[in-house]
């Protein structure tokens, strides 16, 4: 059985307007039942107009100015509502280093001066560069007796190179170029 002929309905200016009205907030079944269209038709038109449904936040998601552990072990505070978990939580010592000294400069990192992730006072923070953060924390993650072992082998290394830079084995003339070679033409 074919369907019924039902002529086009044109969006007129009124209709427009309820359509960014509602559309947002209002199931569209609903406004499809209200206004006598298709609900196909309501969501092209709101489509073409750029009109996005709102995105509640979860009925258990956290207010703004909330804070959370991380997996890494950092606090994070929520300062925006967008639905992006990337861009709402910001790690809380970021926050404290911008709100004083402004942004981080590439390369550097801030740091607690204690070790202490949870001690995010302004106080407790410094700015290093990368390398001085490995610099500072490689050594920690091994035993005490292993640090003594990579601290004897280091000095033990350097004595080696020490002697090892004495005089050259391969004799240098006085205009620098080694001896035994041909000079290009």
């Amino acid at each position: 059985m074919a369907r019924p002929y039902r002529p086009r309905k044109r969006w007129t200016p009124a209709d427009l307007e309820r359509l960014v009205a509602r559309y947002p907030f209002v199931p569209t079944p609903t406004l499809a039942a209200e206004w006598g269209r298709p609900a196909a038709s309501i969501r092209s038109k709101a489509e073409e107009l750029r009109i996005r449904k709102n995105r509640l936040p979860a009925p258990n998601a956290l207010p703004i100015g909330s804070e959370r552990v991380t997996n890494g072990g950092y606090l994070t505070r929520k300062v925006s509502n967008t639905g992006n978990w990337r861009t709402d939580w910001v790690i809380a010592h970021h926050l404290v280093w911008t709100a004083a000294h402004g942004p981080i400069p590439d390369g550097f990192v801030v740091t607690f001066k204690d070790g202490n992730r949870f001690n995010v006072g302004l106080e407790n923070l410094e700015l290093s560069t990368s390398s001085e953060v490995f610099k500072r924390h490689w050594f920690e993650k091994y035993p005490p007796e292993l640090r003594d072992v990579i601290r004897l082998h280091a000095q033990l290394k350097r004595k080696v190179d020490e002697h090892d830079s004495g005089p050259s084995a391969t004799p240098v003339s006085s205009d620098g170029v080694t001896e035994g070679r041909q000079r290009p033409c």
